[in-house]
């Protein structure tokens, strides 16, 4: 059965990317993904627009496949490269949060 991740990153230089999931139908992950972007407590933004503040925003891209999540840098284990989390971040600081989190839990 196919898995799908929203696929995001932050606006800073040479930010790795992220991915958030899995999610068992991709209608699941794009809504996911545009309940963030419509929501104001979280700072996620389309790729398509620009943040007032780069500060802490988070830039979603959509939803991908497993395996184009692969190809574009998932890391889904327990190392210090890590770069899946299963909800989507509400900005840049709670993005490493649950990286932690994840990471050792």
């Amino acid at each position: 059965m196919t898995k799908y991740y929203v696929h995001i990153d932050t606006f800073w230089n040479n930010s790795p990317d992220y991915f958030v999931g899995p999610f068992s139908k991709e209608k699941d992950a794009l809504e996911t993904a545009h309940t963030a972007i419509d929501d104001n407590e979280y700072n996620v933004i389309s790729s398509l627009n620009n943040p007032l503040s780069i500060t802490d925003a988070i830039r979603v891209y959509g939803a991908c496949t497993e395996s184009h999540a692969i190809k574009q840098g998932m890391i889904n284990n327990h190392s210090s490269m890590h770069n899946v989390i299963s909800t989507m971040p509400y900005n840049t600081s709670d993005l490493q949060e649950r990286l932690q989190y994840e990471r050792y839990n």
